[in-house]
């Protein structure tokens, strides 16, 4: 029998609804129905990695500050939920995981179409480069999980950070 650990590393501008920055700023008039429908796109994939056979799942949020989620509304078939800022390690308990599930990510800046499309900040990152080649969040992310010898499994977000993810992981599903 297997053991497998799964984690799922949510941002908000890939989530299923999410097409205005209005709904992703803690400051702007339409966050709420950000974070109710990360509650949503984060329950089901806690739940089909459920059914799937993980054993243990966690689940953390990485847009912004971290604390985005209705906490109170999230499935109790995760293990661990990580809220808040998390310092230098942006994976806490990786370690325990087997496999990656990047959930609710977007294009990076510059990708022409790309819903709220950029890379880190839209405010102060233009651009990042890995070994030459222009990066967005989801290589970011993949190379340091990667670096850790742990793959991403899945990447959910619109058909832009889905080509992008397929591009960078072949064999990922999107």
């Amino acid at each position: 029998e297997a053991y497998m650990n799964i984690y799922i590393m949510v941002d908000a501008e890939g989530i299923s609804g999410i097409f205005d920055r209005e709904q992703v700023s803690s400051s702007l008039g339409r966050y709420n129905e950000c974070r109710e429908l990360m509650v949503r796109d984060i329950n089901a994939c806690v739940e089909a990695c459920k059914e799937a056979g993980a054993e243990k799942v966690y689940v953390r949020d990485c847009h912004s500050s971290g604390a985005n989620v209705i906490w109170s509304k999230l499935s109790s078939l995760a293990d661990y939920y990580i809220i808040g800022y998390t310092g230098q390690d942006r994976f806490p308990g990786l370690d325990e995981c087997d496999g990656v599930i990047l959930l609710g990510y977007h294009a990076m800046a510059g990708t022409s179409g790309g819903i709220l499309e950029h890379t880190m900040s839209s405010a102060t990152v233009q651009n990042y480069w890995i070994n030459g080649q222009k990066a967005g969040e989801t290589a970011v992310d993949a190379g340091i999980v990667g670096d850790k010898g742990k793959p991403v499994i899945m990447v959910s977000g619109d058909d832009k950070v889905c080509r992008e993810a397929e591009e960078l992981l072949p064999g990922v599903v999107t």
